[in-house]
């Protein structure tokens, strides 16, 4: 009998990514990348996504804010991130404001 395959999931806060790419993940529009809002019911901002992260992700168009986090999560050995608006910000990525809003008022 075979083991199961576990897979590690990162939090990362939404405001490590922008509105746009926030946009563009909820329309799936973001080439080579998997991901799923965490409650269809109610906005993408408010409650984030789930995104799994590819073998290939580097092949495609993926916009630089969402490929630091990628980056970040592999390093950390994670499969899948988790963008929520209640997790703690990370120092290692730059931090865009809540909700992601203010892409001209950013933080490091």
């Amino acid at each position: 009998m075979s083991k199961p395959d576990v897979a590690k999931m990162i939090a990362l806060n939404t405001g490590h990514i922008l509105a746009d790419t926030l946009r563009l993940i909820r329309s799936d529009a973001i080439q080579g990348v998997i991901s799923y809002q965490k409650n269809e019911a109610c906005s993408l901002e408010e409650f984030g996504a789930f995104v799994y992260i590819q073998g290939d992700w580097k092949e495609q168009d993926v916009p630089a804010d969402l490929a630091a986090c990628i980056e970040y999560a592999q390093n950390h050995d994670a499969d899948w991130i988790m963008f929520d608006y209640d997790v703690e910000p990370v120092d290692d990525l730059t931090f865009w404001g809540t909700l992601a809003v203010f892409p001209d008022q950013h933080e490091q």
